[in-house]
């Protein structure tokens, strides 16, 4: 029986208890709303470490943090049962993430990891890339609602990239995002402090070069600065947490072709430039067939049209969201032109809340009227819903959005 120090919840308890007991009827672990501390989180990794029953755990809303999600990981290393877990809500910033990024580098069973709601920014995105480079089984990744930037984006484009041969190989999210400009400071959480010379620099990624040295990405304060990589050799501790996530893993895998989802909405740092690298990545990849990428009112026309780009090329992605995101008209209209001269593989769009008009309404019903595979289309609310409206009305302007209406599931 695991012993704990101090107060315990006893719902939580009883999980613990449960897991001991091996129960058949427990395979799913849902846990909400109360506190689940490093002490708590460290006894569920060790109840989990060789459990062979519980296939999803889903806890949520419980303010793990950083250091809850370092113990959980520590005892889920050895787990080979586990094919979706969901830590929304729990303070996870940069360095649970890069734990959770060591564990994911070596796991073969997990198929979806949540992360949703939390503090992660561009260092924990990056950390994650690097450890699907190596993991060959995930199929479903959610950084909804987290700190996100270009940056991180240059990361993960990095990863779903086709086929990015020998040079590629390694080089992870130091070599994607160098010679680029970071904001960090308040908008985007800071992995660790380093000490060299004397001086302490905030930093932003630590790279592990493999011969001890890192590359750490740093700025001197919350202002723009140019990306410098220099090489340090952090504290052991941090070493241990952040440096090793290949280390054991399975051989990197620069043509990664099994992540299948990939949930980035309402990282609001994303910017057009996040979402150009996005774009960039997935106009050769042929794996992901749902991304969601709303949520981040920055990404605009601009945005828009590099996804529209992207659109004419990728013959995989079945679903794309991009509500809250700032399309306006021309953004739609590009869209539009892609879904009606090159792509017959997007199933559903979905750009509701936004400020798409009557020329990107019309410009959409015109491409239904020669794209039949598109079957769910949202494009309400926000300043489309009066112009919605009037071109339904309006045989004149839309009579190719009535007449294929029989093949649209909702168009609100």
């Amino acid at each position: 029986m695991v012993k704990f120090k101090g107060y315990v919840n006893e719902q939580f308890l009883r999980i613990i208890e449960r897991l001991e007991e091996d129960d058949p009827a427990f395979t799913t672990l849902q846990y909400s709303g109360s506190s689940v501390g490093p002490v708590e989180a460290s006894a569920l990794g060790d109840a989990l470490a060789f459990d062979k029953r519980i296939c999803a755990v889903t806890l949520w809303g419980n303010n793990m943090g950083d250091e809850g999600a370092v113990a959980l990981c520590a005892g889920l290393s050895t787990n080979a049962a586990i094919r979706t877990l969901s830590l929304q809500w729990q303070a996870i910033g940069d360095v649970g993430a890069a734990a959770l990024a060591q564990l994911l580098a070596k796991n073969s069973t997990l198929r979806t990891l949540g992360l949703g709601d939390n503090g992660v920014g561009d260092a924990g995105a990056a950390a994650l890339a690097d450890a699907l480079l190596c993991n060959r089984t995930l199929q479903s990744l959610s950084l909804w609602n987290n700190n996100v930037g270009k940056a991180g984006a240059a990361a993960l484009g990095v990863v779903l990239r086709r086929a990015q041969g020998a040079e590629a190989q390694g080089q992870g999210f130091a070599a994607a995002a160098a010679g680029e400009k970071l904001r960090l400071g308040a908008g985007a959480a800071v992995l660790a402090r380093y000490r060299r010379s004397e001086r302490f620099y905030p930093g932003a990624v630590a790279r592990d070069h493999g011969d001890g040295t890192f590359a750490v990405l740093f700025d001197d304060g919350d202002r723009d600065v140019n990306v410098r990589a220099v090489d340090v050799r952090p504290p052991a501790a941090l070493a241990a947490s952040l440096g090793a996530a290949a280390a054991g893993a399975a051989p990197r895998n620069p043509d990664n072709r099994t992540l299948a989802t990939l949930n980035v909405h309402g990282n609001r740092l994303l910017g057009v430039s996040g979402a150009r690298r996005l774009a960039a990545a997935l106009c050769s990849n042929a794996s992901i067939t749902t991304l969601e990428l709303g949520g981040s009112a920055s990404i605009g026309d601009r945005g828009a049209a590099a996804i529209a780009d992207m659109l004419a090329t990728n013959g995989t992605l079945v679903t794309l969201e991009l509500s809250h995101a700032d399309v306006g008209d021309k953004g739609a209209v590009a869209l539009a032109d892609a879904l009606r001269e090159r792509n017959r593989t997007l199933k559903s769009l979905n750009l509701q809340y936004n400020a798409v008009r009557a020329a990107g309404v019309g410009a959409l019903a015109a491409a239904l009227s020669v794209n039949l595979v598109v079957l769910t289309l949202f494009v309400g609310g926000g300043r489309a819903e009066q112009e919605l409206g009037q071109l339904q009305r309006d045989y004149r302007h839309c009579r190719d959005l009535l007449q294929y209406m029989d093949h649209i599931e909702k168009l609100t």
